[in-house]
């Protein structure tokens, strides 16, 4: 690549230094400014298009917005993401890493064509899931895909949403019935749900846990939640039988082999904080009593983060 001044001076840059400044780009890829200029470098000669390209193809999304208008413009931007795609098949089979879908979103016949061709194609590391409809009620031809994303042999897992204990039961099966070599993080966001259901939720994902026991090669463990709770309930008592659980089967000898991080970062959702307020031990004797094996343990570092808030 060349500079040329008015004097007519020619400036080579050495192509090692050319992908220095497109990594360095890249490694802040998801602002705007830097992805603009990554487009205009691809743009100034053939060698940059392939170094510009594994950044700027890395990440493919099928996100929703709750706003029409955003939603519109998204739908046509994506349609003309799709047809360019569908088109450059060395694109997809050798850039795309980190996949975002929506399942709110309603899929078009052109995202359906791109996400059977990223399954099959791309060198996938990364996946990542949201929703606020219960699993039933997602349409199967929708569940097909999403199930079958999760059967590539990814390193990062993401699921974000409500009413997500029917979809702890189907990602849970999948994952147990085709177990992932190299999945080695998973964040699960339960997003918010009630006291009469953290049972059924909770419960669901330790089952899940237990499936994958000594199945796995899990290095991060990441869960957040919000519980509302109604007054005279006993939240932190139900919890803490639920946290012993947890605590057990994420230390078992041999159930987690790999695992080094656990992050559990819960907000209790209720009209009066001052009803959570009963118990009063610290923030410290609370988590010993709920999380006794993980905090001891010497390999795992575990964070556990809690709050209230009212409504």
């Amino acid at each position: 690549m060349t500079a040329q001044s008015n004097t007519e001076t020619i400036i080579t840059l050495p192509p090692d230094i050319l992908g220095h400044i497109a990594d360095a780009l890249g490694a802040n890829w998801s602002y705007t400014v830097p992805r603009r200029t990554l487009q205009a470098l691809s743009l100034t000669c053939t060698f940059m298009v392939p170094i510009c390209r594994r950044y700027l193809f890395s990440k493919v999304g099928f996100g929703y917005s709750e706003n029409y208008n955003e939603r519109k413009d998204l739908r046509e931007w994506r349609n003309g993401r799709n047809e360019f795609l569908l088109t450059q098949p060395t694109i997809t089979s050798h850039y795309v890493k980190f996949l975002e879908v929506d399942t709110m979103l309603k899929f078009s016949t052109s995202d359906y064509d791109l996400l059977k061709i990223i399954r099959d194609t791309s060198p996938l590391t990364s996946v990542t899931i949201s929703s606020s409809f219960s699993w039933d009620r997602i349409i199967e031809k929708k569940k097909t895909i999403v199930l079958s994303l999760l059967q590539k042999p990814i390193e990062t897992l993401q699921i974000h949403g409500d009413q997500l204990e029917d979809w702890l039961v189907g990602i849970g099966s999948s994952l147990t019935a085709n177990p992932q070599p190299r999945l080695r993080s998973v964040t699960l966001d339960l997003g918010e749900f009630d006291e009469e259901n953290d049972e059924m939720i909770l419960d669901e994902l330790n089952s899940d846990l237990r499936q994958l026991s000594e199945k796995n090669i899990l290095e991060v463990l990441k869960l957040q939640m919000t519980i509302k709770v109604y007054q005279d309930s006993e939240p932190i008592k139900y919890f803490t039988e639920w946290a012993a659980d947890f605590d057990e089967i994420l230390t078992d000898f041999g159930a987690f082999p790999a695992l080094r991080e656990v992050i559990v970062d819960l907000t209790w959702f209720t009209r009066d904080t001052a009803e959570l307020c009963y118990d009063s031990r610290s923030a410290d004797e609370l988590t010993k009593a709920q999380f006794p094996r993980l905090l001891e343990s010497r390999v795992i570092d575990f964070r556990y983060f809690f709050d209230w808030d009212s409504y």
